[in-house]
């Protein structure tokens, strides 16, 4: 299965330019709360974190909610726009959370529904501004194909340099889920 991220920077006229280096790959053995990755070098222009990830708990979907630096005040705020099962689409927006949701992990019972999550940071590093991401989603709720599909973006009011990103789960994060950073240089 190719990953959208690879075939997406291969496109020409593509908003980011550069090639995207594996910072750091990591699979889940056993289920996990949360998922963190750590000491992330200041050396790229942007990030870009793909995932591929279910939660272990009851049916349905659950929200992936995303953290910098360990900062879980209310410092963040999202937009995002999705559909439901074909419906909508629907919007939604907040502010002063304590992360910001980028889509949802689906279980449903079934070992073979996992979501395809891509957030992209931009300018991570830099101490001047805040820093913004974009973020697309993609689950299949169930086994018959209901599928919810979320494009949004997140804020973190904070200047500091990305220096981690955790990925919490009100449910444990399934083990087998696979999360991978890459860095471009830009």
């Amino acid at each position: 299965m190719p990953i959208l991220g690879v075939i997406a920077s291969a496109i020409s006229g593509n908003l980011v330019t550069g090639s995207y280096e594996s910072i750091s790959t990591n699979t889940l053995s056993s289920n996990s709360n949360t998922v963190t990755i750590s000491s992330i070098p200041s050396t790229y222009k942007h990030l870009q974190l793909r995932m591929f990830a279910k939660h272990s708990g009851g049916s349905g979907i659950a929200d992936a909610i995303v953290t910098f630096n360990g900062d879980t005040g209310s410092n963040y705020t999202k937009s995002w726009t999705f559909t439901f099962d074909g419906g909508g689409p629907y919007t939604s927006r907040g502010t002063a959370s304590s992360g910001f949701s980028m889509g949802y992990f689906a279980n449903n019972g079934s070992t073979s529904l996992f979501g395809t999550f891509i957030l992209d940071l931009v300018d991570y590093s830099n101490t001047n501004k805040y820093k913004t991401a974009t973020y697309l989603n993609g689950v299949e709720k169930t086994s018959a194909g209901t599928t919810t599909v979320v494009h949004g973006t997140g804020s973190w009011l904070n200047t500091a340099a990305i220096s981690s990103i955790s990925i919490n789960c009100g449910d444990a994060i399934s083990a087998g889920s696979t999360f991978a950073l890459y860095g471009i240089k830009g």
